[in-house]
């Protein structure tokens, strides 16, 4: 079994983010391993995201993150300068700063509009700010929801 300087959680796809280690030193590698401890894959980067629904970020060069299926291959073609996890088939990206977005599973804009920031999915919603910082919840599709009551 390979020796980590940290392994996450393991997701419902077998596999976890893990660091690797080198006779005790972090060599800074992130990584996906399976459940007894062996890399996923031969894909290494500078930081990962969990598997979630089929995906997982990594950062490939400072600030250039990509999409990676389960074995490694790419699932994106496009690089971001910041990728999250997966959550109600939406993840949040941008690739300029205080411009993110949500991409769908099949790693294309979700709505057109780009906010200051933007919260993972949850429940088919996400809090996103204007560049006012106002903040309003948004659908899958990007519409703004009218706020409760």
């Amino acid at each position: 079994m390979e020796m980590y300087a940290m392994v996450g959680e393991f997701t419902a796809s077998g596999l976890a983010t893990a660091v690797e280690r080198d006779n005790g030193e972090v060599k800074g590698k992130a990584l996906h391993i399976r459940d007894d401890g062996t890399p996923a894959h031969a894909r290494r980067g500078i930081s990962a995201g969990a598997f979630r629904e089929g995906f997982a970020p990594l950062e490939v060069e400072p600030g250039a993150w990509i999409y990676i299926k389960p074995d490694g291959e790419n699932a994106s073609h496009e690089t971001f300068a910041l990728a999250g996890e997966f959550f109600d088939g939406r993840a949040r990206v941008c690739n300029v700063p205080r411009k993110e977005y949500h991409i769908g599973l099949d790693m294309k804009p979700a709505y057109a509009e780009r906010f200051f920031w933007v919260s993972p999915f949850e429940n088919g919603q996400a809090l996103v700010s204007d560049h006012d910082q106002t903040a309003v919840k948004i659908d899958r599709d990007g519409k703004r929801l009218p706020k409760a009551k």
